[in-house]
């Protein structure tokens, strides 16, 4: 088995699998809010750092069952990069499956951070705190502010 580097699909707005980046934001989900600001966070903190889905899950608290359907569109869509544990890892003589390791894809950062703060204005609108209420575990802060 080799590693494999799921290409996001360039930067044209539909990829081969066709789901288009306008199609994420149509199905902007609390989970997905909280998975994006959650890797968001995680970028910031070191840009070539990837986790598993199950790492995901368990930083933002929500369930396996949740966060991979959630992170498979992302990454259809190209907002993030996916990779299979590699070989020498040795996941099959460790008893279980590969893993597979997802990142945000630096094309679209900027796209993300704008969405993700259109999602959190959405959210505050309508007197809802929990679009915010949970956090990941590395830092504790909420959503992470579009660039300039």
């Amino acid at each position: 088995m080799k590693s494999i580097t799921h290409p996001p699909g360039g930067t044209t707005a539909q990829t081969a699998r066709g789901v288009s980046p306008e199609a994420v934001v149509r199905r902007w989900t609390q989970p997905t809010f909280f998975i994006v600001t959650f890797l968001l966070d995680l970028f910031r903190t070191d840009q070539a750092a990837d986790v598993t889905g199950t790492e995901i899950a368990d930083a933002t608290h929500i369930s396996v069952a949740t966060a991979y359907p959630v992170l498979r569109r992302l990454e259809r869509a190209g907002w993030l990069l996916a990779r299979d544990e590699m070989p020498h890892e040795n996941p099959i003589e460790r008893g279980r499956p590969p893993r597979t390791y997802f990142r945000i894809n630096p094309e679209f950062k900027t796209r993300i951070q704008q969405e993700v703060a259109v999602a959190d204005a959405r959210q505050r609108a309508k007197g809802s705190t929990r679009a915010t209420s949970r956090t990941s575990s590395t830092s504790g802060a909420g959503p992470i502010p579009a660039s300039p």
